[in-house]
């Protein structure tokens, strides 16, 4: 069995963005750019979209040999554009397909992201698995306190001029 890469800043930095930029090329059309470094000492309280900002998360968990989450977010209007071109239907005919549609496609994109992330690190020698994708629909949303296992990956992107983020708590050994 080989032995596992260590799990390290540069290691979650590549398959971060790897993973989103795949998923928007592919899926959307998109291209997405870092817009920031990598950061591991992402302040809880400070939130990762400016204030005001309305927003949709959509979460993963990862269970096995790495343990913990990762959260993608994107403001609200961003998420209703980037799934309006997933499903291929105009802003109007969007709204008509209710809420529910919505968070169950801003659930598939975190979940393609994060699965795409989660490849990554099964190929770096640390399989694991997901959960269910769970979405929410936020303001001001900021990590109060980070439990004490773990270590905090916030990547930053830029697609079409919007902010995309991927934060990614995972418990090291």
């Amino acid at each position: 069995m080989p032995v596992a890469e260590k799990i390290t800043e540069a290691l979650v930095g590549e398959h971060a963005a790897r993973a989103v930029a795949d998923v928007f090329r592919t899926m959307l059309g998109y291209a997405v750019a870092p817009a920031g470094d990598l950061v591991s000492t992402w302040p809880a309280g400070r939130a990762v979209l400016d204030p005001g900002v309305q927003a949709m998360v959509g979460q993963v968990g990862l269970v096995g040999a790495v343990n913990g989450f990762a959260r993608l977010y994107f403001e609200e209007t961003f998420a209703r554009e980037c799934i309006g071109r997933m499903l291929g239907v105009e802003a109007g005919e969007l709204a008509a397909l209710g809420p529910e549609t919505i968070y169950d496609a801003v659930g598939e994109l975190a979940n393609m992201t994060i699965g795409s992330f989660k490849n990554g690190l099964c190929d770096a020698g640390h399989p694991c698995k997901l959960t269910i994708p769970s979405v929410l629909r936020v303001s001001d949303f900021a990590v109060a306190d980070l439990p004490r296992w773990a270590t905090r990956y916030v990547h930053v992107f830029d697609s079409n001029g919007r902010r995309v983020v991927l934060d990614v708590l995972l418990k090291l050994e």
